[in-house]
């Protein structure tokens, strides 16, 4: 006879098996249980992992993504090579840090795994994951606040419409339109044709994304062109 103990609540009945399954199972074969191997590799690697969002949404463009964007966004070779420089020195400094905090972190495991870990000992390694968290958030932090020396307010327009952070249409503004516009010009490439028989359009649009290389046709009649395909008059060419 299977014997399993049952919680009966009225109306409701619940195995006791079910109820004391864990979000972590699993975890306990990490070798270090608080990181996930895909933390590990990150924090070896240098990467961002989330720790510069208050920059990066509050209109402060961070050097990788920026590099990314480089042709989208125009930048001159003076701005490319300060860019560059910038995200090396942050890569090679996020790196170290990372890896400190990686034996750190592997240092608090052990304390519990050999039944080793007392209040002294575990304040102090706390202490010291603590300040190189610290030390690692500011260094992109301070990475995304040098770039914003580097780019033009202009750029950084654009960046956020490229990056989702904003809309391409904003009012109330003086001048905003052609910012916008001149933002949506840089985001695409586009290719407009003209044919002179029938009075039509067939605009193709490729996004500036290198992961997506999507192309659509949109035929329609001159006079609507610039509102639906964003075509510039002097961009259209003659077809046969």
């Amino acid at each position: 006879m299977n014997a399993r103990l049952l919680l009966r609540v009225p109306g409701l009945v619940f195995s006791a098996s079910v109820l004391a399954a864990s979000a972590y199972s699993g975890e306990e074969a990490r070798e270090i249980k608080a990181l996930a191997p895909a933390d590990v590799g990150a924090l070896l690697s240098g990467q961002g992992m989330g720790l510069a969002k208050a920059a990066e949404l509050n209109d402060h463009p961070g050097p990788a993504h920026v590099l990314e964007l480089s042709r989208e966004l125009d930048l001159t070779s003076e701005q490319l090579a300060r860019t560059q420089a910038l995200f090396e020195s942050m890569s090679e400094r996020a790196k170290e840090v990372g890896r400190r905090l990686v034996n750190k972190e592997r240092q608090l495991d052990q304390l519990f795994a050999t039944r080793s870990a007392t209040p002294q000992t575990l304040g102090q390694v706390l202490s010291e994951i603590g300040a190189l968290q610290a030390e690692l958030r500011g260094i992109h932090l301070g990475a995304h606040l040098a770039q914003v020396e580097i780019l033009s307010s202009g750029q950084r327009a654009r960046y956020g419409i490229l990056r989702g952070y904003r809309s391409g249409r904003r009012r109330g503004r003086a001048g905003a339109s052609t910012l916008n516009r001149d933002a949506r010009d840089h985001a695409s490439t586009r290719a407009c044709r003209v044919s002179g028989s029938a009075g039509l359009v067939r605009c193709q649009s490729k996004p500036a994304s290198r992961a997506r290389r999507l192309s659509s046709s949109c035929p329609q009649p001159v006079s609507a062109i610039s509102r639906v395909c964003g075509c510039r008059r002097r961009s259209w060419r003659a077809t046969s």
